[in-house]
C-alpha cells in the first residue's frame, strides 16, 4: 500500500489496529518557519496580585519565585506538521524608568519579554511578529499596574464637648491606623463646614466661638498602605458658668444689704443686676426696709451660657415693745401721753418715736382701768417714716382715776327698811341709809346728814314726808321719803278649829272661824302662801273658813300654819295633817274637829294657844291673849254666849291700845 503527502511518495504506510494509517513522509529543508508568538501570560486585568520591593516581598515582580510573569512564549509552526506550536522559555527586563521598577502600589510598569536567538537557532523566524532582526530575538513588551495599596482603617466618632475656654485636641476623636501614614488635619470650612468658628493648629484647635466644627483627618500614603481621610463633627456646647449666689436675710437694722453673687470660672464674666427682671445695670441693689426684695442677676460671657435667675433680700421686722406705764389721776384730768417705754434694745441707733397715742379706756372713776397704745409712728435721723420696719407691740398700762374731793354732790339718795307705821308709833331713824352721789360717779354712804323727823306727827294717820339733807363742799341736796301712817290695826283671833288634826285617805274638811268681820275678809294663807280661793269655802258668821278634803289630800304629814287675813288685820292657828291608822275617827264630828258634839260647826267653842292668839301685828295691844275666847255664832242659829264672848275681847282690845299710846305719849 502506497500514499502521498504534498504529492510526495510516503516513506511508510502503517495499519493501525484502529483501522486508521500512519503515513510517514520524510522530507529535507532548512529551517522550520516560525509563523507567530503569543506572549507570556500576565495577571489579570493587566494588574499584580503581589507587592513587590517592600520587606517581605520579592525585590521585583521578575525576580524571585514570582510567577505573575509567565515563564514561556508559545510560538506557531508553520504547516500542519505536529509539533504546530511550541513553548519556549522568555526571560524579562524591565523597560521603564531606565530598568528601574516602580514599586509604587498601582504604577505602571513597561516589562520586556525575550525568546533569546539561542532558543531559535533551529527555526526560522524572520517572518514571526516581535522578531528582532539585529538580535535574532523575539520579543514583546507588557505594562503592568502594581497592585492597589491596602486602605488603612481610620475611624471617628462625631463628638459632643462643653466648652471650657481651653484648646481641643482633636486627635482623640480619631482612631488611625498604625499602618497608615503622617496624619493632617484640617478644619473643613465653607458651606460644607461647621457652625463654629476657630483655628485649628496641627491637632490643636481653638474656638473663639461655640458651634459645630468639621474636623478631617488625612493620613499619606505609607509602602502597601493607602493614604486616607476621616471627617467628624465635633459640637462644642456653651460652656457652664460657675457661680455661687446667696440670698440675705436679717432683722431690720437700718442698714442697706444686698444679695452675694461670686463667680468661681471663667474669669472675666460680666454680671448685672435687676430688681424688675427687665432693665440690667452694673450696679447690685441694695434694700434697708422691711421686706421680701426680689433681685435679678444676669451672668454672661462668649461662649458660656448666659445664667439668668434671682436671689431675695429678706429684711425682717425689728420686734419692739411699746408700754404704757402705769397712771393713777384724779377724775376730770388727761393721762399723760409721754407716760411709755419701749422695750430694750427695741429701737435702733437714729430711730426715734414721732408720734404715739395713749388712750384711756374710761374717763370714768376707776380701780382696774387701761391705758392703751395706738397711733406709733417711727422715724429714723433722716426723718423717713421708718414704722413699718418694726414689729410693735403694744402692751396697756393700767389706770385708776380717784375721785376728786372737791366736788359737791349731784344728788342723793335715801332708803328706809321700815317705812309703814300705825299711828302712836315712833318714826325710828336706825334703818335710815343715806349715799351721796358725784358728777365721777363716785358715790358713799354718809352720816353726816339731817332729817325733819321732829316735825313729823306721827299720832295721826296718813302720808307723811320725811326730808332727808345733806351738805358738802357748799351744797346741799334733799331727798324725801313718804312715811305711810296707818290706823291701828284690829286685834283678830280664831275662836273656833285651832289646831285642828285631818287624817289622810279621809273626805272630812276643816272648818277654822275667826272673829273678823266677813265683809273685811281677803284671803287664806296656808304655810305663809296665799291659797286659791277654789281650796275653800268662805263664809259669814263672823268669818268661817272651810278647807276642802281635796285640798287636804294634797299636803304632807305634819304641822300646818293656817291664817286668815283681813282687811285691817289677821288671825293665825295651825292645823294637822298626819297618817290614818285606823278606820274609827272616834269622837271627832262630821268636819274632823276635835270635841265637838255636834254637826254644827258654829255651835262649837275652840281653845286658841296663846301662842296663836296674836294677828301678826306690831301693836301688842291686847291685853287679855291668854284668855279662852268662846265666839258667838253669826249665822242664823245665834247663840249668845258666843256674842258676849266676842264684846268681852274687843273691849279688851280696845282697852289695851288705850293704854299702850298712853305709853308713847308720856315717852
Amino acid at each position: 500500500m502506497t500514499a502521498t503527502v504534498s504529492g510526495n511518495t510516503a516513506t511508510s504506510v502503517t495499519k493501525n489496529a484502529d483501522g486508521t494509517l500512519t503515513v510517514t513522509k520524510e522530507f529535507t529543508t532548512d529551517k522550520r518557519k516560525i509563523e507567530s508568538v503569543a506572549a507570556p501570560t500576565v495577571p489579570e486585568n493587566n494588574t499584580f496580585t503581589a507587592y513587590y520591593g517592600y520587606d517581605g516581598y520579592d525585590t521585583t515582580p521578575i525576580s524571585g519565585t514570582n510567577t505573575e510573569l509567565g515563564k514561556t512564549a508559545t510560538v506557531t509552526f508553520e504547516g500542519t506538521t505536529s509539533p504546530t506550536t511550541e513553548d519556549m522559555a522568555v526571560t524579562w527586563t524591565i523597560e521603564s524608568d531606565g530598568g528601574v521598577y516602580d514599586k509604587t502600589p498601582e504604577a505602571e510598569n513597561t516589562f520586556r519579554w525575550t525568546i533569546p536567538e539561542s532558543a531559535l537557532t533551529n527555526y526560522n523566524a524572520a517572518d514571526c511578529q516581535g522578531y528582532d532582526i539585529s538580535t535574532g530575538n523575539i520579543t514583546g513588551t507588557i505594562t503592568v499596574k502594581n497592585k492597589a495599596a491596602t486602605p488603612v482603617a481610620i475611624t471617628g466618632t462625631d463628638s459632643s464637648i462643653v466648652y471650657t475656654g481651653a484648646t481641643v485636641d482633636v486627635s482623640q476623636y480619631f482612631s488611625i491606623d498604625n499602618n497608615a501614614g503622617a496624619a493632617t488635619y484640617t478644619l473643613v470650612t465653607g458651606t460644607n463646614g461647621g457652625t463654629g468658628e476657630g483655628t485649628l493648629s496641627d491637632t490643636t484647635l481653638t474656638v473663639t466661638h461655640t458651634g459645630t466644627f468639621k474636623i478631617k483627618v488625612s493620613t499619606a500614603a505609607n509602602g502597601i498602605f493607602a493614604a486616607g481621610e476621616k471627617t467628624v463633627t465635633l459640637t462644642v456646647d456653651n460652656g457652664t458658668i460657675l457661680y455661687t449666689a446667696t440670698d440675705y436675710s436679717t432683722t431690720y437694722d437700718g442698714q442697706p444689704h444686698s444679695i452675694s453673687v461670686s463667680v468661681t470660672n471663667p474669669e472675666g464674666t460680666d454680671v448685672t443686676y435687676s430688681t424688675d427682671g427687665v432693665t440690667y445695670g452694673s450696679d447690685n441693689p441694695s434694700f434697708s426696709n422691711e421686706g421680701t426684695h426680689t433681685v435679678y442677676y444676669r451672668i454672661t460671657k462668649d461662649n458660656y451660657t448666659t445664667v439668668e435667675a434671682s436671689k431675695t433680700v429678706t429684711i425682717n421686722k425689728k420686734p419692739v415693745t411699746i408700754t404704757a406705764q402705769e397712771q393713777d389721776i384724779v377724775w376730770g384730768n388727761d393721762i399723760n401721753q409721754s407716760l411709755y417705754t419701749v422695750s430694750e434694745d427695741g429701737l435702733i441707733t437714729g430711730d426715734s418715736i414721732k408720734e404715739i397715742t395713749l388712750t384711756p379706756s374710761t374717763t370714768a372713776r376707776t380701780e382696774n382701768g387701761t391705758i392703751s397704745v395706738s397711733g406709733v409712728k417711727i422715724e429714723n435721723a433722716a426723718g423717713a417714716d421708718v414704722t413699718a420696719n418694726y414689729d410693735i407691740t403694744m402692751v396697756n398700762g393700767n389706770l385708776k382715776i380717784t375721785h376728786d374731793a372737791a366736788l359737791a354732790p349731784e344728788r342723793i339718795e335715801a332708803s328706809k327698811t321700815k317705812t309703814t307705821y300705825t299711828a302712836g308709833d315712833t318714826l325710828n331713824m336706825d334703818d335710815l341709809a343715806v349715799t351721796a352721789y358725784y358728777a365721777d360717779g363716785y358715790s358713799e354712804s354718809v352720816q353726816d346728814y339731817t332729817t325733819n323727823v321732829s316735825a313729823i306727827d306721827m299720832s295721826a294717820n296718813g302720808d307723811k314726808i320725811l326730808t332727808v339733807s345733806y351738805t358738802k363742799n357748799g351744797v346741799t341736796k334733799t331727798k324725801d321719803i313718804t312715811i305711810k301712817v296707818n290706823a291701828a290695826l284690829a286685834s283678830y283671833k280664831i275662836i273656833s278649829g285651832a289646831d285642828s288634826e285631818w287624817k289622810q285617805n279621809t273626805d272630812e274638811t276643816i272648818t277654822i272661824i275667826g272673829n273678823g268681820e266677813f265683809s273685811k275678809f281677803e284671803s287664806v294663807k296656808v304655810d305663809g302662801s296665799i291659797i286659791d280661793a277654789k281650796n275653800y269655802t268662805a263664809k259669814e258668821g263672823s268669818t268661817i273658813i272651810i278647807l276642802k278634803a281635796d285640798y287636804l289630800k294634797t299636803l304632807s304629814v305634819g304641822t300646818h300654819s293656817f291664817e286668815i287675813v283681813w282687811a285691817d288685820g289677821s288671825a293665825v292657828t295651825s292645823f294637822k295633817v298626819s297618817k290614818n291608822t285606823s278606820d274609827n275617827e272616834g269622837s271627832k264630828d262630821n268636819n274632823g274637829n276635835k270635841n265637838n258634839s255636834n254637826d254644827n260647826p258654829n255651835s262649837n267653842l275652840a281653845a286658841v294657844p296663846d301662842d296663836k292668839k296674836t294677828n301678826g301685828s306690831d301693836s301688842g295691844n291686847n291685853a287679855d291673849d291668854s284668855l279662852q275666847i268662846t265666839a258667838p255664832q253669826t249665822d242664823d242659829h245665834s247663840h249668845p254666849m258666843l256674842w258676849v264672848t266676842l264684846l268681852a275681847a274687843s273691849l279688851a282690845g280696845l282697852l289695851a291700845l288705850l293704854s299702850v299710846r298712853r305709853k308713847k305719849d308720856e315717852e
